[in-house]
């Protein structure tokens, strides 16, 4: 599945991590996927720092597996980035598309974590306060064919 015109250059930084917004097609409908912070107590998407050695396209597979037990498939270059202040570094996420092939019951950090799927406001409104907001809108605007992306232009 490709999106055409729903990507952005992606800075280079040394403080990265690297996240994915999940989102499934059902009956015409998208929905999507949030998964608690460590602490439980915002939503936010799967991200996590990229190993040493790892693609920033494998740690954002592997963090979905390991935050949410979500699997599946990125969806072309990364759709946008946002910066967060983390464990005192300034941090640049880029963030893919991915599209759900398969959830696991059980999952790493089923302990501490909640996840759940959402229809596009209720995602949007669980993330409003959180710096993924405005990728995680553009996300849904590509997704529902209303894209403005001036880099297509």
């Amino acid at each position: 599945m490709t999106l055409l015109g729903c990507t952005e250059p992606a800075p280079s930084t040394q403080a990265r991590q690297v996240g994915v917004i999940p989102f499934r097609h059902y009956s015409d409908v998208t929905s999507f996927y949030l998964v608690t912070t460590a602490s439980g107590r915002r939503w936010t998407i799967p991200k996590g720092v990229i190993e040493l050695g790892d693609s920033a396209r494998e740690t954002a597979l592997k963090e979905a597996i390991e935050e949410a037990g979500l699997h599946g498939e990125l969806i072309g270059a990364p759709i946008g980035s946002f910066t967060q202040k983390k464990w005192g570094f300034n941090f640049t996420v880029e963030v893919y598309l991915m599209n759900v092939t398969h959830v696991d019951e059980v999952w790493l950090e089923a302990g501490f974590r909640r996840r759940r799927w959402c229809d596009a406001d209720t995602a949007l409104a669980l993330v409003r306060n959180r710096p993924v907001v405005d990728v995680f809108r553009r996300s849904v605007e590509c997704l529902s064919g209303n894209d403005r992306d001036p880099y297509t232009r």
